[in-house]
């Protein structure tokens, strides 16, 4: 008897070993997922403040460049310098839709924050589309008045310190948007890669011209592709938006 005893005792001494060891470990497992969830909220935060600053930083900087140019591709006459304008003026607003986006202090997951993200993609994709009509147009209007850009030392310094500006804003806008998972920065970040292409093209073309003043349109050239392939993303983009291929849920 005294036996049958102690094997019941030490049963129920193992059953409840067990049970301690069940709920331990579910505690502890609860806990990883909690840290693991907070570090996940703190990593969106972050890169969310640093899209903040970013797109802050190319509202002011990239419109006072785009002013600028503007004023410069009436002087000069540069479809390219006029193309790059928009462009900014384009940047700045795709920027302050992305400013938007993430301006909610909200998690990831949130429906309202997917919802925010389709309509920032939709409000640039109809952006780029305007914008590479008003490029185009301007060129096709420089190139049938034949008029062959002028050249303005302070529009070449200005190129290339936007070119520099322009490399590196995209850059990071591509780093945040990577962070982030956001296909709305992403499209902010090619929109900065035409300006510096757009930059790119009007300092090649000023280089060729004072070789070989008779080939002079690498300037309208430039703006022409510029055009083209915005209309090509915009439409894209669109697409996708209306297809539902932006509709995945994102990453944990």
């Amino acid at each position: 008897m005294g036996e049958k005893n102690g094997d019941e005792l030490e049963l129920r001494a193992l059953v409840n070993q067990t049970e301690n060891e069940q709920n331990n470990y579910g505690i502890s497992r609860k806990k990883s997922e909690d840290s693991s969830t907070d570090k996940g909220d703190e990593f969106y935060a972050f890169w969310r403040k640093a899209a903040i600053c970013v797109s802050c930083a190319s509202i002011i900087l990239t419109t006072g460049f785009g002013g600028t140019f503007f004023v410069f591709s009436q002087i000069a006459g540069s479809p390219a310098a006029f193309g790059f304008s928009l462009a900014a003026v384009l940047d700045s607003f795709s920027s302050a839709v992305v400013l938007w986006r993430f301006s909610f202090n909200e998690s990831r997951k949130d429906s309202n924050s997917l919802e925010r993200e389709r309509r920032a993609c939709l409000a640039i994709a109809i952006c780029f589309i305007l914008s590479a009509f008003a490029i185009a147009a301007k060129t096709i209007f420089t190139l049938l008045k034949d008029k062959i850009p002028t050249k303005e030392f302070l529009m070449e310094i200005l190129s290339g310190s936007s070119l520099v500006y322009l490399v590196f804003l995209t850059a990071f806008k591509c780093i945040i948007a990577e962070k982030l998972e956001s296909r709305a920065m992403r499209i902010d970040a090619i929109n900065s890669l035409a300006g510096a292409i757009m930059t790119l093209g009007m300092v090649a073309s000023d280089v060729i011209c004072s070789n070989n003043p008779k080939i002079c349109y690498l300037d309208s050239v430039t703006a022409i592709l510029i055009a083209v392939a915005l209309f090509s993303y915009g439409v894209m983009t669109i697409t996708d938006l209306k297809t539902g291929k932006e509709k995945k849920p994102p990453r944990d």
